[in-house]
């Protein structure tokens, strides 16, 4: 398998996450490193050549809201996954990190945001009836007094 090549570097971006596709191709979500900076994040297109990348279309988001950032990110890549249907995943730069940070594997998406499912028997306790107070009888139903 390949190594993740180490771009962590994009201007004055520090790569959060990056997507390679097979051909070279792929996609970097970056944070601004500069406090204050008027764009907090930016994704890119990139090719690989050589050990080296060329970016392009980069889209810069004023907010300071990542999550604004990742969902575009995660756009571009899915898009471009539906667009190339049998291109391969070289390597999916953190997603390791995300699998060890969430709660569950339901969905690797480069965000970490997934929430613990409650155990059945959480779940379950949720239905559990009340007890009644001592000499209270439990009502019966219309059907039962017939």
């Amino acid at each position: 398998m390949n190594e993740i090549p180490e771009f962590d570097k994009v201007r004055t971006y520090t790569v959060m996450q990056a997507v390679c596709f097979d051909k070279g191709r792929g996609f970097v979500l970056g944070a601004n490193t500069n406090p204050g900076a008027i764009y907090p994040y930016a994704t890119w297109y990139f090719k690989e050549k050589n050990k080296r990348r060329t970016f392009t279309d980069g889209n810069f988001y004023l907010t300071n809201d990542a999550n604004v950032a990742v969902r575009s990110f995660t756009d571009r890549v899915n898009k471009y996954k539906l667009e190339n249907p049998y291109a391969i995943v070289r390597y999916n730069y953190l997603a390791s990190v995300e699998m060890g940070e969430e709660e569950n594997y339901n969905q690797i998406d480069g965000i970490i945001n997934n929430t613990k499912k409650p155990s059945i028997l959480e779940h379950l306790q949720q239905f559990k009836p009340q007890p009644c107070e001592r000499g209270d009888k439990p009502e019966k139903s219309a059907e039962r007094e017939k």
